[in-house]
């Protein structure tokens, strides 16, 4: 992809005067044909998404194979979860698959910096944050427990309840499914 070339000037080079030159010039550099910066072009989950599955993945797609080895510094995901990158379709889409799942309620973002490069050393154009929320229903169930009879009789978890039925029901009533 790149080819190298280096330039050296020795310390006896002349300025028009006759000086020499005080040390030696020594410069290495690449050329490519490849000056085209990548960017990213789609992300999963959607960015500032709610009710995303604890067992979702993050893929990140980009406009052309990065370098893989670039990624592990360039992609952080706060707060952090523990997983593993998985490269595909040569390097061009990137999925990050946590090893036991994101926790439920948490929102994470996801930081795809500038240090990640493409196959020709080419930096990302931009850098790129987005947000997901894991699950969508976030108000905790309530229980109603009480004695089924002429006037129900409550339960209360902090109270001792006197003047129960033994052969009555108790009913429990969940705010939700």
């Amino acid at each position: 992809l790149a080819e190298g070339y280096s330039i050296r000037i020795s310390r006896y080079a002349e300025d028009i005067k006759g000086n020499d030159l005080k040390d030696e010039f020594l410069s290495l550099f690449y050329v490519n044909n490849d000056l085209e910066m990548p960017f990213v072009e789609s992300v999963s989950p959607a960015a500032n998404s709610i009710g995303n599955m604890p067992d979702s993945e993050i893929v990140i797609e980009f406009s052309e194979p990065v370098d893989i080895n670039t990624i592990y510094s360039g992609i952080t995901i706060s707060p952090a979860v523990q997983g593993y990158f998985v490269p595909e379709a040569g390097g061009r889409i990137i999925r990050y698959v946590p090893l036991y799942g994101f926790s439920f309620g948490v929102t994470y973002t996801v930081d795809v910096n500038r240090s990640i490069l493409d196959q020709a050393g080419n930096k990302l154009r931009q850098e790129l944050v987005f947000s997901f929320t894991v699950g969508d229903d976030f108000e905790k169930p309530r229980l109603e427990i009480f004695q089924d009879c002429n006037d129900p009789l409550p339960f209360d978890e902090s109270l001792i309840t006197e003047g129960a039925e033994k052969d009555r029901d108790i009913v429990m009533i969940f705010s939700e499914i």
